[in-house]
């Protein structure tokens, strides 16, 4: 092959394009940039790991301050282990580790700043980028923040008009984000572009260029490593007669899911990490999974108060919705708790088969003395005489509840019994939600109605026909749902139709998938058995009669004034419509919620012998930080999915399908029947919308025919424009 030899750029960036000028969440601190003159120097601690081993300072092409990329190298249990945050200027609110608003800028503008004919390396991390610069002087040498998933947030277009090499990261995650991004600047005008090939090396996965510095790589051998590898990206073959397909179908315009927040988890991270690394799933559902199994375990035995001046409180009750394909590895991440929680309830079965059985003898020594007092009764009626009073010894005893933990798949009617034993509350999980959802119709008509007060735990009275004991009366009604969903059915099955708030009451973890791996230790399961068993061992409080109560905690001065101002500051966005508004609405019972799990979650994997009295400002903050910078753009994914029409969402699932396999051609039948079924797709009016959409949008044109030339209807066959098989084959955005 010829040698990469870059020429002069020949376009410049839009000079009225201003990166910054993204609104930021309601209630978020909004980054300031540029970082005023006036700013101390970054000061941020990591709650955990103290002050950052490393910084990288991000600049403008004027070279002012606009943040860091900081990092924390500690001893993890795996080993030597490091933490890479973003970390802004946020006015009133100091330094926070808050990432740029989107799209965010690059590290290394100064440099292409300074010289607008240079090539440009692009590197994954600001310590590659240094090293590349140190490696090639006659490059300015560039990274982006957030990594290799979050090449897709960073603003390229500084780019446009630039000779650019992509030297990735020598491992599956590092590559593909090197290949994303040389298709990207394809797309934007880059006057061209190539690719570092690592395919076949012998090196160590992760390996880059910051590697091949601290091996002592001079920059001549820097450079013949590129002479040999770097391949050019061409442009998408001619097509015969076809446009350029828009590839902005195969976006949905979704928000792009944010990294999961460790802090909040403190020491109990690394187990979290431990048990995703073990079921192949992202962190995101174990992290759902241990909080609602949690509030399960603690339910109506404690509340939280968040003023001392207000009688409000919220429950311990949880909803979480798992979204993600079926491929996402749902089910073993949420296995690892379910199958925890029915150990537990086996535990308690145990003792109770003692218990049934001391009721039998009773139950039959009872029904013995009931028969010999009716056969006085008898005696005393032919006799004439008083009827006897009926001895208490032949009275049936209650039946003892049998300890329950947890519902699957059960009727109203089958969860008013176990809630009628077990006041604590039940965590109710399902594989999929949607067919808990789907099923409230077979139900009776109190099923939704039943389902949206337990999120509250209120009081429910059910009035049954025949029952001799009277009404039955649940005093605490708390059930919190744990479960995965696919996003189709998502859609479909919670976010259509009347908005009663049923949809609002859920927190939402959408993570992406992680590409596969062996698991690189075992997860501590008993570690977890244990901080589990502890939770449910939690004892009630007593009423002035000594009856059990729920126990009120408040939560500290400091956390109050912070959750005042935190009410005060946020507000909910149009931008997701009146979904997102009932959503926002519950956001408080949802920090609270999750603060008074939290604060008995890290108690329970300690020593300390007497559980939390009180809600600590640091667990309060932690909690706000995970609403604002996870849970509520989640919120915003999911409800912005359920904004688009279902065309656009077959669509796009009919084009991903082709890319996937390649196809140059697609018949309609053999797409509507399968295999495999595609979702949205199995009706023919939704099939042919979504041929018509992608009929349009350049991607297919009809080419019927008969088979072998016989007469009758001719085949629903559609060819596939070539360039839309092609990683920057056309015009707008690429997966």
């Amino acid at each position: 092959m010829t040698a990469f030899d870059p020429i002069a750029a020949v376009a410049a960036a839009a000079a009225d394009f201003d990166p910054f000028e993204v609104p930021a969440a309601p209630g978020d601190p909004v980054p300031v940039l540029p970082v005023p003159e006036d700013a101390p120097a970054m000061n941020w601690r990591h709650p955990k790991y103290g002050p950052p081993s490393a910084t990288w300072a991000y600049r403008d092409g004027e070279g002012r301050l606009l943040g860091y990329d900081a990092r924390w190298d500690f001893h993890g249990p795996r080993g030597p282990d490091k933490i890479v945050m973003t970390v802004t200027w946020c006015g009133a609110a100091g330094w926070r580790p808050k990432g740029f608003l989107m799209p965010r800028p690059l590290y290394g503008l100064e440099q292409l700043a300074s010289d607008p004919k240079k090539p440009v390396l692009v590197v994954e991390g600001c310590k590659t980028a240094d090293a590349g610069a140190s490696l090639f002087h006659l490059y300015s040498s560039v990274s982006w923040p957030g990594g290799c998933k979050a090449d897709d947030r960073a603003d390229w277009s500084p780019l446009i008009g630039r000779d650019v090499l992509v030297w990735p990261d020598n491992d599956p995650e590092g590559i593909s984000a090197g290949q994303r991004i040389a298709a990207r600047l394809v797309e934007l005008g880059a006057a061209s572009v190539a690719i570092v090939d690592l395919a076949g090396l012998a090196i160590e996965k992760g390996w880059d260029a910051a590697d091949a510095v601290a091996e002592g790589w001079t920059g001549e051998k820097a450079a013949a490593f590129v002479f040999e590898r770097a391949k050019l990206l061409s442009e998408a073959p001619p097509s015969d007669g076809w446009g350029s397909p828009d590839m902005s179908v195969l976006a949905l315009n979704r928000r792009p899911p944010p990294p999961f927040p460790a802090e909040m988890f403190g020491s109990l991270w690394p187990l979290l990490l431990d048990l995703a690394d073990g079921t192949g799933a992202p962190v995101d559902y174990i992290a759902a999974g241990i909080l609602a199994s949690a509030a399960s375990l603690i339910g109506g035995k404690r509340r939280i108060v968040p003023f001392a001046t207000s009688t409000w409180a919220e429950p311990c009750v949880l909803w979480f919705g798992c979204v993600g394909d079926p491929s996402a590895n749902k089910s073993p991440a949420l296995g690892v708790f379910t199958g925890a929680i029915a150990a537990l309830e086996s535990g308690k079965a145990k003792d109770y088969a003692a218990i049934a059985q001391a009721y039998e003898a009773e139950r039959t020594r009872a029904a013995a003395e009931n028969d010999t007092w009716m056969q006085a009764v008898k005696a005393a009626v032919k006799e004439g005489k008083p009827t006897p009073a009926k001895p208490a010894s032949a009275n049936e005893p209650p039946r003892p509840p049998r300890p329950r933990l947890m519902v699957m798949d059960a009727t109203p009617e089958s969860v008013w019994d176990a809630l009628e034993g077990n006041p604590q509350g039940l965590l109710n999980a399902h594989d999929e939600v949607a067919g808990w959802l789907g099923n409230f119709e077979r139900y009776s008509g109190d099923a939704r109605a039943f389902w949206l007060q337990s999120w509250t735990g209120a009081q429910w009275t059910v009035d049954r026909k025949g029952r001799a004991a009277g009404p039955l009366i649940l005093p605490f009604t708390g059930v919190s749902v744990l479960g995965g969903i696919q996003p189709d059915k998502l859609a479909s099955v919670m976010l259509s139709g009347d908005d009663d708030g049923m949809a609002a009451r859920f927190a939402y973890f959408w993570p992406d998938k992680v590409p596969f791996r062996r698991p690189r230790q075992l997860a501590d399961k008993g570690r977890l058995d244990r901080l589990l068993r502890r939770l449910a061992g939690l004892a009630w409080a007593a009423d002035q009669h000594g009856g059990p109560v729920a126990m009120r905690l408040p939560l500290d001065a400091a956390g109050a004034d912070m959750f005042e101002r935190w009410k005060q500051e946020t507000s909910a966005t149009d931008e997701a419509g009146t979904l997102y508004k009932g959503w926002e609405g519950k956001a408080g019972a949802l920090v609270l919620r999750v603060a008074l799990t939290i604060e008995h979650l890290l108690w329970a994997d300690g020593d300390l012998p007497d559980p939390p009295r009180v809600v600590s400002v640091a667990t309060l903050a932690s909690v706000i930080d995970f609403v604002e910078d996870y849970a509520k753009p989640m919120a915003l994914r999911v409800f912005g999915d359920a904004a688009l029409r279902p065309v656009d969402r077959n669509a796009a699932t009919l084009a991903r399908y082709i890319r996937k396999n390649g196809l140059a051609t697609i018949n309609a039948r053999v797409v509507r029947r399968g295999p495999p079924k595609l979702p949205g797709l199995g009706e023919v009016p939704a099939l042919n919308e979504a041929i018509a959409l992608l009929v349009d949008a350049d991607w297919l044109r009809p080419a019927p025919s008969r088979e072998g030339g016989s007469p009758g209807r001719q085949s629903s066959n559609f060819d596939v424009n070539p360039a839309a098989l092609v990683t920057g084959g056309g015009h707008g955005s690429v997966e």
